[in-house]
């Protein structure tokens, strides 16, 4: 058998060495964390929400966790804007799914002392229904977050302005 020896075996690392992989670390986890916050579509808070349809079509939010203050802070923009309308009805009308929580959107109709009817998703409702104008009735968007896609929100809410009903804003659902 043959040993040959070359040299002395490492047993420390230069304190420049580690500096440079800390470094490296960091700023390949920044450029990850802002490609991922660029490319989200999704509504993740209410600002987002504002941004998009405006702090005054913005009703608040709500949850499943009931909230006296969150709640009636709705329920008295929702009751304001039923009253511009002369409305005695809500229909909510959510973006993309269906299988939204009753109990939430009865909670928020009940204290602004009003019924409510939740419509079809917007993405599979009639045009007719739509543009349809009730007399006692006014739509209110819910945006379900971290759901719902921004550009739905935008097309959704542009569209109920010009469809002729009264629109009372957007509620986003946690």
């Amino acid at each position: 058998s043959y040993e040959e020896s070359i040299g002395a075996t490492i047993t420390s690392v230069q304190r420049p060495t580690y500096t440079f992989g800390v470094v490296a670390g960091l700023l390949v986890s920044l450029l990850i964390l802002l490609q991922l916050t660029y490319s989200d579509s999704r509504v993740r808070s209410l600002r987002q929400l504002a941004r998009l349809v405006g702090a005054d079509a913005v009703l608040g939010s709500t949850s499943t966790n009931s909230d006296e203050a969150r709640d009636r802070r709705i329920a008295v923009s929702l009751r304001h804007a039923m009253g511009i309308a002369s409305a005695t009805t809500v229909r909510c009308l959510p973006l993309r799914t269906a299988g939204l929580d009753p109990s939430i959107l009865s909670r928020i109709a009940n204290l602004a002392g009003s019924q409510f009817d939740t419509a079809l998703p917007f993405a599979t409702i009639e045009v007719s229904e739509l543009i349809s104008t009730p007399t006692t009735q006014i739509d209110v968007i819910v945006v379900q977050k971290n759901l719902d896609l921004r550009k739905d929100v935008v097309e959704a809410f542009a569209a109920m302005r010009r469809s002729g009903r009264p629109l009372a804003g957007a509620i986003l659902l946690e």
